[in-house]
């Protein structure tokens, strides 16, 4: 579980974390709460060399429901998937979280609401504040 292998001190960002990012990277504020790709240009701004964001497109394993079978890796260096600390409520029949994607060749960066079950995602921790 992503959260409780957090190192001491850093944490797995929120939605909100995100969404503060995205902000100060441009994107509009209708866009901020909205799932699919939003924005334009945000994540090629993620991607320059400046911020040393390193953007690692990792795709996602989709678990196979079947027992022993952990599924198989997708859209490695395609996509990049990072989960959020941040539940769905509005899922009700299954646990489901927020998580943003990257595609290698777009600067519009996903939300997207996923079963926590299903996927195994990278992780990009956030320092708590000091």
């Amino acid at each position: 579980d992503a959260v409780k292998s957090a190192p001491e001190g850093w944490r797995v960002p929120t939605d909100q974390d995100w969404k503060s990012l995205e902000r100060q990277l441009g994107m509009s504020e209708g866009d901020l709460d909205a799932e699919d790709l939003r924005g334009e240009h945000e994540a090629d701004v993620l991607r320059s060399a400046a911020l040393g964001f390193n953007l690692v497109m990792g795709g996602n394993v989709i678990r196979k429901p079947m027992p022993g079978n952990a599924g198989n890796w997708v859209y490695a260096r395609e996509c990049g998937y990072y989960w959020t600390s941040t539940l769905d409520e509005s899922k009700t029949d299954y646990e489901a979280a927020y998580c943003r994607k990257f595609l290698y060749n777009s600067g519009k960066i996903g939300r997207y609401s996923v079963s926590t079950l299903m996927r195994m995602m990278s992780v990009r921790y956030v320092r708590d504040a000091q």
